[in-house]
């Protein structure tokens, strides 16, 4: 099933190359000249002992990653909905729906790695972070990580929402709370005490911890890791029963 679904991707991201290609090219560009060059300008004293280069770049990874995720989840999961589109295409596969939606899921993560390590190496290139392999290779696996929860995010608003107004406005709001109160762009210490320990502790304030122990202090939270990995796969379990229960109608 998995390689069916992959297949029909491949031949949707093919028929759409160029569009593609100039997205994966334009957004890290944008991103540098309207987040970093002014934020860079703008936090002249830092208040602690990181390159901001270092500091940024997850978060323009984070941002990149979403842009391009919103209209891979949203095609299969919203516009084929509302259009009831995607009801003859399950029946006609031997998968359950809920193992389908997973397959989906599985699929859509593979394609997004693609999206990572070209967006990866394009904000290299712009910003210089300076990098060890270690701490690629463990930003690689915690931005997958991040992947698979805003896959997740955006598979629940997509099943779950019929108005096409008000799912623009839901995902908008998606991209500024990634932007704004993921702690990858913004440090949780800005926020007053109360929001800071809500965001700290919700699934992308996890990861952005997990991210900074890995680049900053060389160290492993496992504990964190372990945590969101749950709650990926119990999010992902509650996206099949939904996405059941919406083709059943």
């Amino acid at each position: 099933m998995i390689s069916a679904i992959l297949n029909r991707r491949y031949w949707i991201v093919k028929s759409r190359i160029y569009t593609l290609l100039g997205l994966l090219i334009l957004l890290p560009i944008l991103l540098t000249i309207i987040v970093y060059l002014p934020l860079k300008n703008l936090i002249v004293d830092q208040a602690w002992d990181i390159q901001f280069e270092q500091w940024i770049f997850a978060g323009l990874v984070v941002i990149a990653q979403l842009m391009m995720l919103i209209p891979s989840v949203s095609r299969d999961l919203f516009e084929l909905r509302i259009q009831k589109r995607i009801i003859p295409t399950i029946v006609l596969t031997p998968a359950s729906n809920s193992n389908y939606l997973i397959g989906l899921f599985t699929c859509i993560l593979i394609e997004s790695v693609f999206y990572l390590v070209s967006a990866m190496l394009i904000f290299s290139i712009l910003t210089a972070p300076g990098f060890s392999f270690f701490q690629y290779s463990m930003l690689f696996f915690l931005l997958l990580l991040m992947n698979a929860l805003i896959i997740n995010i955006l598979i629940t608003l997509s099943l779950s929402i019929d108005r096409f107004t008000l799912y623009l406005t839901s995902v908008t709001v998606l991209v500024l709370i990634f932007t704004f109160a993921s702690g990858l762009i913004f440090d949780f210490g800005l926020f007053p005490e109360n929001i800071t320990n809500i965001l700290k502790y919700s699934p992308s304030g996890l990861i952005a911890q997990a991210v900074h122990g890995a680049l900053f202090n060389g160290t492993i939270n496992w504990l964190f890791i372990l945590g969101i990995l749950i709650i990926i796969m119990i999010w992902t379990t509650l996206n099949s029963l939904l996405f059941v229960k919406r083709t059943d109608k």
